[in-house]
């Protein structure tokens, strides 16, 4: 079967990104809408950018950006799907039974799968006829062995309920596997890798497996993230819904939407805003945020037993300097160093672009990566569409 072109849908809560592949892979159109809740959305379409004057949905954004790319005639349409659950360990052609799980899932991650069912159905309607495949941000995470998957709760419960450490992100610590593998020709190294942006988790790779993940059975545990709190005491859910009068649908809400860098700081959830202001709580949110990335390396590098190498990547992986610079600095005590020169010169990577950033002296190799996860998941669906 000759599959021509891919059209590439990653619909987020916050932002679409749609990319178009012709047969040989080559990205023949980009579209990016960001900030789709706020009064002033961002465009972009190949060079052009644009500030809109309305907020959009999922629906309205994808009628937007279709009518954009109407002289690309798609064989096939992939959608980024970032909860999969204990069912779904690899690209599939979307079923309205697959798609009722979607919908299932959305529970476990309200956050995501909703706005990427109703990406799958506005395609639906779209491209009527097509043949429209899920590719799973958990499905890199199903390797994850039972003493790393499993929670300190009931058995019992943990069976009945699907409980576990599902992880996700898995696309890009995917993606940033392959490119360590590439780059130094090794398959059979460890590495850490640290996807740093509005989400943010890290993952423990050996020999290609992800054997660890710090986000759990939802996207909200892990390090801190720009909205969402990751890592904390259970407990607090308990005191907060006694002592502020709340829900636990509303605290879920703050965890979700108004902690992590937003709720240290008081200021905002964009780390660049954060890096120039100059207030004690936009501080201590910065150091948190390195402080949780530094933990977790630590405890991965146990893990591992050692790591040959580790990435940064994301919106703030790729492009704050002076993030990367603040975690690495704590890893000086074991040889670990960046060139200073290279890190400055590593930010606004272009997908599929990587740079090395530590020092010729380092013991354990740093690299900077801009992740191209639409071209991971047209890859995917490729060899789905051709096996």
């Amino acid at each position: 079967m000759a599959i021509l072109n891919i059209l590439v849908i990653n619909a987020g809560s916050s932002s679409l990104k749609v990319s178009c592949f012709n047969g040989n892979l080559k990205r023949m159109h980009e579209a990016q809408l960001s900030g789709m809740q706020s009064a002033e959305p961002q465009l972009s379409f190949d060079d052009e950018k644009s500030v809109l004057a309305k907020p959009f949905s999922v629906k309205k954004g994808l009628e937007l950006i279709f009518d954009l790319i109407r002289d690309f005639k798609p064989d096939a349409i992939a959608h980024r799907v970032v909860h999969g659950g204990s069912k779904y360990h690899s690209c599939q052609k979307i079923t309205e039974e697959v798609l009722g799980d979607l919908r299932a899932l959305s529970k476990l991650a309200p956050l995501h799968n909703p706005a990427c069912v109703e990406g799958v159905e506005e395609a639906q309607k779209q491209f009527i006829g097509l043949p429209q495949f899920a590719v799973f941000d958990t499905a890199f995470h199903h390797t994850l062995p039972p003493a790393a998957y499993t929670y300190g709760i009931p058995h019992a419960l943990t069976q009945k309920h699907n409980i576990k450490r599902y992880g996700f992100h898995g696309i890009a610590h995917s993606y940033l596997w392959k490119t360590y593998s590439r780059l130094t020709q090794d398959d059979e190294g460890s590495i850490i890798t640290l996807h740093l942006g509005n989400g943010c988790s890290s993952t423990a790779i050996k020999k290609g497996f992800s054997i660890d993940t710090s986000m759990g059975f939802t996207p909200l545990e892990g390090l801190l993230m720009s909205s969402r709190s990751g890592d904390i005491d259970p407990s607090i859910i308990q005191f907060l819904t006694q002592e502020e009068n709340l829900s636990v649908d509303e605290v879920t809400t703050l965890l979700n939407n108004k902690s992590g860098l937003l709720g240290i700081s008081e200021i905002s959830t964009d780390m660049k805003t954060l890096l120039s202001a100059n207030t004690p709580q936009a501080k201590l949110a910065i150091e948190v945020f390195c402080y949780r990335c530094l933990k977790y390396i630590g405890a991965y590098q146990n893990i591992l037993q050692g790591c040959n190498a580790i990435l940064f990547s994301g919106g703030i992986g790729e492009n704050a300097s002076a993030i990367r610079k603040q975690i690495v600095a704590g890893l000086a005590w074991q040889g670990v160093f960046l060139d200073d020169q290279a890190n400055e010169k590593a930010k606004g990577l272009s997908p599929g672009v990587s740079e090395l950033i530590s020092s010729a002296q380092s013991k354990i190799a740093l690299y900077a990566v801009g992740v191209d996860e639409n071209q991971a998941i047209a890859e995917e669906t490729r060899e789905s569409l051709l096996s």
